[in-house]
């Protein structure tokens, strides 16, 4: 589907089936891009001086969340944007690997829920697995869903009913895969 001499990684396909959104070093640092799986050519979601990464769609399909890299933080944030009306993207918290909710309304009080991995403290290599809440813009609600002292919990990803969630857990030079109910 794309055809450019830069990278284009990380596709995620929208739940309507009509939209492509990856990530692309094209403009120099890597961007959100989105496009009709169709084909044609990719609009900029973001344009950001900051690495982009990871984008993972809403429910409606109306909402890119993702991660960047922080300028002045140096660390991986959560951010989202409007698709189709990418103004302004909007910080959400630290972390990374973020993964919208397949089902709308499972967090508390109808919101989304948006999954991702956080390390225990910065720079660290251990890694939880968390979710919070996303509403009109708002989150709320940070939960940890599982963490570990000695082992990185990452990759993690929901289940096509968002019922459960599966991540791997690195301990030790050893790789396992764990399932949430």
């Amino acid at each position: 589907l794309t055809n450019d001499p830069a990278d284009d990684a990380m596709p995620a396909i929208s739940p309507n089936g009509k939209f492509i959104a990856f990530a692309s070093n094209r403009s120099g640092t890597w961007n959100i891009y989105t496009m009709p799986v169709t084909g044609g050519k990719p609009v900029q979601i973001t344009a950001s001086a900051a690495h982009d990464l990871h984008p993972s769609w809403s429910p409606d399909s109306s909402t890119l969340v993702f991660c960047r890299l922080g300028e002045v933080s140096r660390r991986w944030e959560l951010w989202t944007v409007e698709a189709f009306n990418p103004s302004a993207a909007s910080f959400l918290g630290y972390g990374m690997l973020p993964q919208w909710c397949p089902k709308a309304g499972t967090g508390e009080g109808g919101a989304d829920r948006i999954l991702f991995q956080l390390p225990r403290d910065r720079g660290a290599r251990t890694f939880g697995v968390w979710t919070i809440d996303y509403r009109n813009g708002t989150t709320s609600n940070p939960t940890a869903i599982v963490t570990s002292n000695n082992s990185a919990l990452i990759n993690p990803a929901w289940s096509p009913d968002g019922r459960f969630i599966v991540y791997a857990e690195v301990f030790s030079g050893k790789c396992t895969h764990r399932f949430l109910l």
